[in-house]
């Protein structure tokens, strides 16, 4: 059917999606009782549908994943429409174990969909990280944040650590593979870190957190130093080490 309605092939597992959306609605609706069986088959119909799809889904997208691609703007609608379907079924769920497993699901999706968007845009995930690891570090950020502070989670440390280092990290490799082997300035490289390192530093303050503190305050003296020197000669070192221990003293004293 789909075929002779000239829809595009990338579009077809947005189709089985809706379709499992529908049955898992009408699930939702059915009440246990003579007809329980019929119950257990819609949502078991439902839970293929919409996992058929999206494997359907990543599956068709890994094999046309090349920077700048057209054909991936069919797939891109696909798993938007997939990942607003797995928010939808997390809140239709009836049961606790299956809306968490629907939000996991759904994440997993919506990270794989900026991904994908990423590459079409043109963003090489070796050379232009960033563009990727930023709004994973900010989700392990406020992850972190809940965990340590609401749920009094040890874990939510580690996210903190995870997601500062995914913050600055690849930032800070890119200030110094321009400065230090292609030998050229990248401004917007060297102003992500530097912001980056400060939002991190403040926030790690405001907020009373070590591992943001820390990593953006290594990250700022470290990107610090190698704009400094980058820019000036070497014969005016003595004026760039004091800028740096300037900086330094002034992130101890904070």
């Amino acid at each position: 059917m789909l075929l002779h309605l000239k829809v595009g092939s990338g579009y077809f597992m947005a189709f089985y999606a809706l379709w499992g959306l529908a049955l898992l609605l009408v699930w939702s609706r059915s009440e246990a009782g003579r007809f329980n069986w019929a119950s257990i088959a819609l949502l078991v119909s439902a839970n293929l549908l919409l996992a058929l799809s999206a494997a359907g889904a990543v599956i068709q997208s890994i094999s046309r994943l090349s920077l700048e691609n057209r054909a991936l703007n069919q797939l891109i609608v696909t798993l938007l429409v997939i990942t607003a379907v797995g928010a939808l079924s997390s809140v239709l769920s009836k049961g606790a174990s299956l809306r968490g497993a629907y939000r996991r699901a759904t994440f997993v999706m919506a990270a794989f969909t900026y991904t994908l968007i990423g590459i079409r845009l043109g963003y090489h995930m070796m050379w232009q990280t960033e563009f990727y690891s930023i709004p994973v570090g900010a989700a392990l950020l406020v992850a972190g944040y809940w965990g340590v502070r609401r749920l009094g989670d040890k874990t939510g440390v580690l996210w903190l650590w995870a997601g500062s280092l995914l913050w600055a990290l690849p930032l800070l490799l890119h200030t110094l593979r321009y400065r230090f082997i292609v030998h050229e300035s990248s401004i917007w490289h060297d102003i992500g870190l530097l912001l980056f390192s400060l939002i991190l530093i403040l926030g790690g303050i405001v907020l009373q957190l070590k591992a943001p503190t820390i990593v953006g305050g290594a990250s700022f003296i470290i990107g610090l130093s190698a704009i400094v020197f980058g820019f000036v000669e070497w014969e005016q070192k003595w004026l760039s080490i004091s800028m740096i221990m300037l900086a330094l003293v002034i992130f101890i004293s904070s």
